[in-house]
């Protein structure tokens, strides 16, 4: 089974709230098996954004923070099936009603059924 890690999960682990969010993040992703780890391009380029924007990272280390993700676990790309996807899921099953944020995506050849990667999985 594959695991990709969220922007929220990265942004905390990097510490944009606070120390015991770190510490929480870290325990978590250190927990996971690293093989089964992956990390969505959207969410590598969503977390540049936030440290940026919300812990007003200069962009260099922001580009650092992000890159060092970038060696630790393999990127994988999110495609544009998997936004209508996603968008298809939020609109079909009103997800995410009264909230102004998208549903995060899983990345292209990843199942949205628990994430998961194996045959089970066929392009749509």
């Amino acid at each position: 089974m594959k695991v990709a890690l969220d922007t929220n999960i990265l942004a905390y682990a990097e510490g944009t709230n606070g120390a015991v969010m770190r510490d929480r993040a870290l325990d978590l992703i250190q927990r996971l098996p690293p093989e089964s780890v992956v990390l969505p391009a959207q969410t590598l380029g969503e977390l540049f954004n936030v440290l940026v924007r919300k812990t007003k990272r200069q962009p260099v280390h922001a580009r650092t923070a992000v890159l060092s993700w970038c060696d630790a676990y393999p990127t994988v790309e999110t495609s544009a099936t998997v936004l209508a996807n996603a968008a298809d899921l939020a609109s079909d099953h009103g997800l995410f009603r009264g909230t102004p944020r998208w549903p995060v995506l899983p990345p292209a050849g990843v199942c949205p059924n628990l994430l998961k990667v194996g045959p089970e999985c066929r392009p749509l």
